[in-house]
């Protein structure tokens, strides 16, 4: 347990880092700064403990994800009944034009990171518990806690003050691409050392960016949702058939 706390407290730190600009903040909003760091550490203990202590024998950790998810639903829900002005992208509305774009994006990102995988990855024996498992919980969890509720406070904490490519973003879209990206390559292992693999991170944070810009054309998370499952499959595949 003493290593998960650790894992915990590790992601905690390096988010209150990544949110460094706060503290220049004219309007600071702790309350706010405070829920998303006690959400990162809380999160990363449920996940961290549900894949240690209820895996039930599975290769991959379907009850951490699963325990997440629900937790920070109920987050979302508290929060929405507090009739706080968040938006966390919980709807399957997409914002009217978002969805040409979108798909143009989409379809070339995907076929670039097929490349990239298909070049810097090797063989890999897929099961079929990996499959369903890339098919579903990934894209619900991550895009629900990172570009669902994660952005949605931080866009309270950060103003989105930026037009990229015609939609307005704030620096809370750099926390969550960066942060996603540094828990697919960074960790705390059980011998409390710090486990760094560069490589696992390039995809993660070129998706992110991708993702985090279509949440915020489309006003939803539906679609990262769907496009992280897919790539999380196809990528599955290609180092299968490879």
């Amino acid at each position: 347990m003493d290593y998960i706390v650790s894992s915990a407290l590790f992601y905690t730190l390096i988010s209150a880092a990544l949110c460094l600009p706060f503290f220049f903040e004219q309007d600071k909003k702790w309350g706010l700064f405070i829920l998303f760091l006690a959400t990162v550490f809380i999160l990363e203990i449920i996940l961290k403990a549900g894949g240690t202590y209820l895996n039930f024998g599975l290769h991959y950790n379907w009850s951490g994800k699963i325990l997440e998810t629900v937790f920070v639903l109920g987050i979302m829900f508290f929060l929405n009944r507090r009739k706080q002005s968040f938006d966390f992208g919980l709807t399957l509305k997409q914002q009217k034009g978002s969805l040409k774009p979108v798909m143009i994006l989409l379809t070339a990102y995907c076929l670039a990171e097929s490349l990239f995988v298909y070049l810097y990855f090797g063989h890999a024996d897929i099961g079929v518990e990996n499959y369903l498992f890339q098919a579903t919980l990934p894209g619900i969890s991550e895009e629900i806690i990172y570009r669902g509720f994660y952005l949605g406070v931080l866009n309270q904490i950060f103003p989105r003050k930026k037009h990229v490519l015609n939609v307005q973003m704030g620096y809370g879209a750099i926390v969550v691409t960066i942060l996603f990206a540094l828990v697919h390559g960074m960790d705390i292992s059980r011998h409390f050392e710090i486990v760094f693999h560069p490589l696992n991170m390039v995809i993660p944070f070129l998706f992110g960016a991708v993702v985090v810009w279509v949440r915020e054309k489309t006003g939803s998370v539906l679609i990262p949702v769907i496009f992280h499952n897919i790539t999380n499959v196809l990528g599955a595949l290609i180092m299968h058939l490879k």
